[in-house]
C-alpha cells in the first residue's frame, strides 16, 4: 500500500496559497514581535504594519522561529491522519527551525525533515517539486533523496535597496553599513551553503539594475527553462517586479515565472524595495 505523504515547510518560504492548496503544503508560521505584541507570519501581520513600526520607532520587530510544541502539534496531526511527512526548512545555519523540527521529528519515524539551506523562493520551488513527485506515484524515500540532491542547485539572490534592515538585524556590519551609504549602491545578496554572502554592487537606475542583476545571476548557469522560476518583492517593489516578470518570460524565455509579494520575516529582514531570484539549476 502506497502510503499518504504531506509537505511542511516553515512559513518562510512564501509559497502562494494556490499553490499550498494543490500540492497539500502546509506552511508553519513563525513570529513577530512589535513591542508587546506578537503575531504569526503569514496570518496575523502584513508587511506594512512592520515597516510602519520601524519607521516609528527605529526598532526592528523580533522574528523568533516556530516552538517545538508547533511542529509537535502538526506532525502528529498529519501523521494521525496517515501521512508521511517531508519537511523543508528554513535554512539552518540562519534560524533554529531546523533543529527544533529534527528535536520533534524524532519521535515521529513518519517525518522527514530536510535543510533548505535556503529561504523564500527556492525553498517553494523545492516544494512545487516534491509535489510533482508526489503526484507521480513517488514514494516518501525517493523524494527526500531528490530533495537532498537539487538542495546545493538551489541560487539565491536578492539586491537591497537599504541595508539599514540587515544591519539592524546584526547581518552586517556598520562598515558595510556606512560604505552602502555613501556610496549610494545596492548590493546583492547570495546563498552560499546556507550563509549570505554579499555579491555585487548595483548603482545603476533601477530598471538597468534589474536587468544587469538578472544577467549576472543567469548567466554561465545551465538552467532548465521548463522549470518554474521565482521572483520575490517586498513592499514599494511591484513595478520591478513586474518588469523583471517581463524580462525572463520575454527575453530568457521562461515558461512559468511566479512573482510574490515576501512574506513579513523575510520583509522584515531585508527591508522595503528589496528584490529576490530564486531558481535550480540543473
Amino acid at each position: 500500500m502506497v502510503k499518504k505523504i504531506a509537505l511542511t515547510a516553515d512559513s518562510t518560504c512564501d509559497l502562494p496559497k494556490e499553490l499550498q492548496a494543490k500540492y497539500n503544503v502546509t506552511l508553519i508560521p513563525l513570529t513577530i514581535t512589535m513591542g508587546s505584541g506578537t503575531y504569526r507570519d503569514g496570518i496575523d501581520l502584513v508587511y506594512t504594519d512592520l515597516f510602519a513600526y520601524f519607521d516609528r520607532t527605529k526598532q526592528l520587530p523580533k522574528t523568533s522561529a516556530p516552538s517545538p510544541a508547533l511542529y509537535q502539534e502538526i506532525f502528529q496531526r498529519l501523521t494521525d491522519q496517515g501521512y508521511e511527512v517531508i519537511h523543508l526548512s528554513l535554512d539552518s545555519e540562519i534560524s533554529s527551525s531546523y533543529n527544533n523540527a529534527c528535536f520533534i521529528a524524532k519521535d515521529f519515524p513518519n517525518v522527514h525533515v530536510i535543510d533548505s539551506k535556503n529561504i523564500c523562493g527556492s525553498v517553494s520551488l523545492m516544494l512545487i517539486h516534491a509535489g510533482e513527485m508526489i503526484n507521480a506515484g513517488k514514494d516518501a524515500d525517493e523524494i527526500v533523496a531528490e530533495l537532498e540532491r537539487i538542495v546545493p542547485l538551489a541560487h539565491t539572490s536578492f539586491v537591497i535597496d537599504t541595508l539599514t534592515y540587515l544591519y539592524k538585524g546584526g547581518r552586517c556590519s556598520a562598515l558595510a553599513m556606512l560604505a552602502s551609504s555613501v556610496l549610494v549602491v545596492k548590493p546583492c545578496i547570495e546563498m552560499r551553503d546556507g550563509i549570505m554572502v554579499v555579491g555585487k554592487k548595483y548603482r545603476r537606475n533601477p530598471k538597468q539594475l534589474i536587468k544587469q542583476y538578472l544577467t549576472d545571476m543567469l548567466t554561465g548557469v545551465e538552467v532548465d527553462k521548463d522549470a518554474p522560476i521565482f521572483v520575490a518583492n517586498t513592499y514599494y517593489n511591484e513595478e520591478l517586479a513586474e518588469y523583471a516578470y517581463s524580462i525572463l518570460k520575454y527575453e530568457f524565455g521562461f515558461k512559468e515565472v511566479i512573482i510574490v509579494k515576501a512574506g513579513s520575516i523575510i520583509s522584515t529582514h531585508c527591508g522595503p524595495n528589496t528584490i529576490g531570484l530564486f531558481f535550480i539549476s540543473k
